[in-house]
């Protein structure tokens, strides 16, 4: 523990956190900013100022942290935390341990009491019990990771056939015109000019309501050079009785007389 000529060094004095702070530590129930593989702790202060003071303490810690840092406003009980960021190794436990040690120096705390991710309920902060629950927090942590790239593949996969879907309706309406080749590729609709390969995003195909969906009815069509070649490309590639339309970055395409719409965007 640091003598207290150490402590005035720093501009804290033992009992200068009395009563301002829970008897409480957070593990790994925050995530980190620095580093993925890092364990986050906290401490909860109930004074700004006090909790400042807490970070800068921290930051000159003899113990080893990456990061200390003050939440930006009081959680619901009115409690800033200051989080602790540390490598996640065999040391953790004995790290979480040594600063909770140098923090009582500074309060008037008997005993802590531990929050962890993955369990329920508080316990006393002992090593063994430290060490106990960054193992519960490590597998809790894993599935979590696990159930999140689950998550993600499905949405991926829910875009893709999203993609396809829209592709699909969109070569449906366009059987009806002049392309000599056209063809789904990776959730794009690749269409062949007869003089050119174009590949497009298919944003949508229905009724007009999907201009206003896109705010695309607020917007003016466009006539400069480049919309003008692209519609001209896209009414050849069309045939008769096909108009296109560039608002923004979107081709709209319709047959004449007809009430449904495709929006297209060339990748």
């Amino acid at each position: 523990m640091r003598s207290i000529s150490d402590m005035i060094l720093e501009g804290m004095w033992q009992g200068d956190l009395n009563d301002l702070m829970l008897p409480l530590v957070s593990v790994d129930e925050y995530a980190s900013k620095v580093d993925d593989e890092a364990v986050v702790i906290g401490y909860y202060v109930h004074d700004i100022d006090a909790a400042n003071d807490l970070n800068r303490f921290l930051q000159k810690s003899a113990s080893n942290i990456l990061d200390a840092e003050v939440s930006p406003a009081p959680d619901q009980k009115g409690y800033y935390i200051v989080f602790v960021e540390l490598l996640r190794n065999a040391k953790a436990a004995q790290t979480i341990f040594d600063i909770t040690n140098e923090i009582t120096s500074l309060t008037n705390i008997g005993t802590w009491k531990m929050s962890v991710f993955g369990t329920d309920g508080e316990e006393p902060v002992t090593i063994e019990a430290l060490e106990k629950a960054l193992k519960i927090a490590n597998k809790e942590s894993s599935i979590r990771d696990k159930k999140d790239t689950l998550k993600r593949a499905d949405e991926i996969r829910k875009m893709i056939a999203d993609m396809r879907a829209k592709v699909k309706a969109a070569m449906t309406l366009l059987r009806a015109s002049s392309v000599s080749d056209m063809a789904e590729s990776h959730g794009r609709l690749v269409m062949d000019d007869g003089r050119e390969t174009h590949s497009y995003e298919v944003v949508g195909v229905g009724d007009y309501a999907l201009l206003g969906e896109m705010s695309l009815d607020k917007k003016a069509i466009s006539v400069d050079s480049d919309a003008l070649r692209a519609c001209r490309s896209m009414s050849m590639c069309l045939g008769e009785g096909w108009d296109a339309t560039v608002i923004d970055d979107c081709i709209i395409v319709q047959r004449i007389d007809e009430s449904e719409i495709i929006i297209l965007r060339e990748i």
